[in-house]
């Protein structure tokens, strides 16, 4: 068998490509060749002859030398495979199968134009294989092998294999050494490559084989890295005399040199000689050569600096244009993204960098552009959008920074500024809302799109407030305690409780000593508040209150603190509420005229009537509308104290069915007729308030109030009309009133379960007029409109259908009954 080397070497230069006509007499005798080897290896697969492995590895050989890989590997990965097993195999033979099937995989590889990791390490390891068994490479395989690490990112590997090359393949040598330099050349290369880079280009300075061709590579890598590490006159320095020493016939390489001047002239602030030189290098270069895409490039950066922006612009459009996909062509993508910014052309700009994070994430920049210096340029363009307050531009270009990162990877900045964006923009939405004067939307005249719009907007700006602050908690503990509390005030105005409560409770915890840590512990309890865990909420709010109570945080925490004790409901609860109310409304903690007290006065009404202490509810509600008088046009409040009057009212006549003085009585007629008649009047201007806005744009509790103050001033009416009732002329005007305001609220919710309440006390005021007709005629709707209704509509709490109507109307219906009356034959 012939040597492992030998033959690897010489299958190796027969797979170099035909020269030329010379060599065509070749193919019929190789395809001939082929043929028979093929079938040789088919009858071997096929019988189980003795088998010649030697025979079979040549074979490969000559396969390769052929092109032949799927062939090769077919021979490789076969029975073959199992005999490598065998311990009786002499080691040059297994030698000699390794060092094929990396060969194999190498030129595969190559002639598929791929550069696939998991084929490089396969390769790698044969080569180790090989080596094991006692292989000694050439020229060929060293290089092969050298190549390989390389693509690996191994220099160190790959250069040790290069150094053993001999001065035959001193070409293959000094390629892996410029592709070392070229990486160490890189922008974002690490420092040791750049060292790596400098110490390889001193050692090809040695190197006796270099022509003046490579001198001058070398010439114009070094001014490269000079250009890199800001010694722009170093870099002219080595360029200028080498300039002189070209040869007319080499103008191409020549080119370059002048490009790099024109860069080290650019970087010294001659933008009018940097145009020149690489003016000059376009004149000797063709216009297919990527260098072109290099002089527009550096034509433009001088004309950009020179402040010539539209002719700049042209000169990065060539680049993009006609060399797209070059280095050249992502840097001036980069550079047109950026001064179609500064002319105010943002569509286009963010066109251009879209164009360069796509390639970015593709894996296709040069190595001397990476996202750092991408995102910075976008970090620019969002910054001077932000503060002329055009926040949409400015969150295309943060999204665009964010784009530049895989998940996990973006930078503390990117998120600050997306966080900021949000947060700015939700604010802009909200700023032009109708708000009441205690600053709350008023939800009935604002757009709900608008809403949320907002929502979403303060929903990530706190998503990415939060993950700023995870960026900078060790870096900067101050930025990230501040970028916290922003996260939960974002959570908490995009109406994520659940979310607010925890990052309010996590500032709290992390940062008790800060001065904000108090106004934490009052948000958390806010938001606890407003998802219903109301004894958590207290806690914090009595905490505040006895551990700080001269603190801002103490005064403000008394009203939500005695709402939480309210909506607990229990009467210890309620008892503690009413404590806390008096104390805020006593004048020690708040003024007359602070919000606060005002707040406290109707909250301790609300609690008074919501216990049936309505004549006390009726008083505190006096006392505000008093001091207050702009509550006298709130729906709101109007209803509530119509519901205190006519709940008060309803207490009395309840009262007066007992046994009392007639002194008593009489004071408790008139303040009962009192109370009805405030009542129907406070109704009645609730009507007014809100029957002439869209019940689209109102609230449920206003649509509630009104629904109910059209029902309830009939109520009234007839209360009122029974309660005189030894006043017969009062009593049925008062009838008739209440018959008027029924038919009203039942023609407005004819569709509604409630209209059976207008209806059933419609039959009520006739039978109580002595109407016996009508009566029966409103009965039998009554009764048809009842059959309509589900049963379980009587369970919403919210129908004003007491159980007092049903009594009254079961009584109508008996009175109708007994009479023989019916719609048919009254009369």
């Amino acid at each position: 068998m012939e040597a492992p080397e030998a033959a690897g070497e010489q299958a190796a230069e027969s797979a170099s490509r035909l020269r030329g006509l010379r060599d065509l007499w070749q193919i019929p005798t190789v395809l001939g060749a082929i043929l028979l080897l093929l079938m040789g290896v088919f009858m071997w697969v096929r019988t189980s002859a003795p088998v010649d492995i030697d025979a079979a590895l040549e074979s490969v050989a000559v396969l390769l030398g052929a092109e032949e890989y799927e062939e090769a590997k077919a021979i490789l990965n076969g029975p073959i495979l199992s005999y490598m097993q065998d311990p009786e195999i002499h080691p040059d033979t297994l030698a000699y199968f390794y060092t094929l099937r990396a060969d194999t995989l190498y030129l595969d590889q190559r002639d598929r134009n791929l550069d696939l990791r998991a084929n490089n390490e396969q390769i790698l390891s044969n080569y180790e294989q090989a080596r094991r068994f006692g292989a000694s490479f050439g020229d060929v395989r060293l290089y092969r092998n050298a190549d390989t690490l390389l693509r690996l990112g191994r220099a160190d590997e790959a250069l040790s294999e290069a150094r053993l090359l001999s001065d035959q393949a001193a070409n293959q040598r000094r390629e892996i050494f410029r592709r070392v330099i070229e990486a160490g050349l890189a922008h974002d290369a690490r420092a040791r490559d750049r060292a790596l880079a400098s110490d390889l280009l001193a050692e090809l300075h040695k190197d006796p084989t270099l022509d003046d061709a490579g001198r001058r590579w070398l010439v114009a890598r070094e001014a490269r890295l000079s250009l890199q590490a800001g010694y722009p006159e170093d870099a002219m320095r080595r360029v200028l005399p080498e300039l002189q020493r070209l040869p007319e016939n080499d103008m191409r390489q020549g080119a370059e040199l002048l490009l790099i001047l024109g860069a080290a002239y650019l970087d010294v602030g001659r933008f009018d000689d940097a145009y020149t030189q690489a003016q000059r290098a376009l004149g000797v270069l063709l216009d297919t050569d990527p260098l072109v895409a290099e002089a527009a490039l550096l034509q433009g950066s001088a004309l950009r600096i020179r402040g010539e922006y539209e002719q700049a612009r042209d000169q990065f459009t060539i680049v993009t244009t006609r060399f797209p996909q070059s280095d050249a062509g992502a840097r001036a993508y980069l550079a047109l993204g950026e001064i179609n910014a500064e002319l105010g052309h943002h569509d286009i700009a963010q066109s251009s960098y879209r164009a360069v994070v796509d390639r970015l994430r593709a894996g296709r920049l040069p190595p001397d552009l990476g996202a750092d210096q991408i995102e910075f340029s976008l970090g620019e363009r969002h910054d001077e959008r932000f503060e002329r307050g055009d926040f949409e531009t400015a969150l295309e270009y943060a999204r665009l920074s964010a784009a530049c990162y895989r998940d996990g990877q973006m930078p503390a900045q990117v998120h600050a500024r997306l966080a900021a964006v949000h947060r700015a923009m939700g604010d802009r939405l909200l700023a032009e809302v109708p708000r009441t004067s205690e600053g709350a939307i008023i939800l009935r005249e604002t757009d709900p799109i608008t809403l949320e719009h907002a929502r979403r907007h303060y929903a990530d700006a706190s998503r990415f407030a939060a993950a700023h602050a995870r960026a900078t908690v060790l870096s900067d503990p101050e930025l990230s305690a501040s970028a916290l509390w922003m996260a939960a005030e974002c959570a908490e105005k995009s109406g994520d409780l659940a979310r607010a409560a925890e990052l309010f409770n996590e500032y709290v915890q992390a940062r008790h000593n800060d001065p904000r840590a108090l106004e934490g512990q009052y948000r958390h309890a806010g938001t606890l508040k407003a998802r219903g865990q109301y004894m958590d909420a207290i806690k914090i709010y009595e905490g505040i209150i006895d551990e700080h109570p001269r603190s801002v945080e103490a005064y403000r925490s008394y009203i939500p603190l005695a709402h939480c004790y309210i909506l607990l409901g229990d009467a210890d609860s309620l008892a503690r509420a009413e404590q806390r109310l008096l104390y805020v409304i006593s004048g020690e903690p708040f003024e007359p005229n602070a919000p606060e007290f005002r707040q406290g006065l109707l909250e301790l009404a609300n609690l008074y009537r919501r216990t049936a202490r309505y004549p006390e509810a009726i008083r505190r509600l006096s006392e505000a509308r008093a001091r207050f008088p702009d509550l006298e046009s709130s729906p709101s409040f109007l209803f509530n104290l119509a519901e205190s009057n006519r709940l008060a009212a309803a207490e009395a006549g309840e009262r007066l069915r007992e046994a009392m003085p007639q002194s008593e009585r009489r004071i408790m007629f008139d303040a009962r007729t009192e109370r009805l008649e405030q009542a129907l009047a406070q109704y009645d201007l609730v009507r007014a308030a809100l029957s002439t806005q869209d019940s689209k744009v109102q609230t449920p509790i206003e649509r509630t109030m009104l629904r109910n103050s059209m029902f309830f001033r009939g109520d009234c009416a007839y209360d009122l009309a029974l309660h005189h009732a030894d006043d017969p002329a009062r009593s049925e005007r008062l009838l008739e009133e209440a018959i008027r305001y029924y038919d009203a609220a039942a023609q407005r919710y004819a569709d509604d379960p409630s209209s059976l309440v207008a209806m059933v006390q419609i039959v009520n005021c006739y039978v109580a007029l002595g109407k016996w007709r009508e009566a029966a005629t409103a009965h039998e709707r009554a009764r048809a409109r009842l059959a309509e209704i589900p049963n379980d509509a009587w369970l919403n709490a919210d129908t004003p259908m007491s159980r007092r109507h049903w009594e009254q109307w079961l009584e109508s219906s008996f009175e109708l009954r007994s009479r023989g009356t019916t719609a048919a034959t009254a009369g």
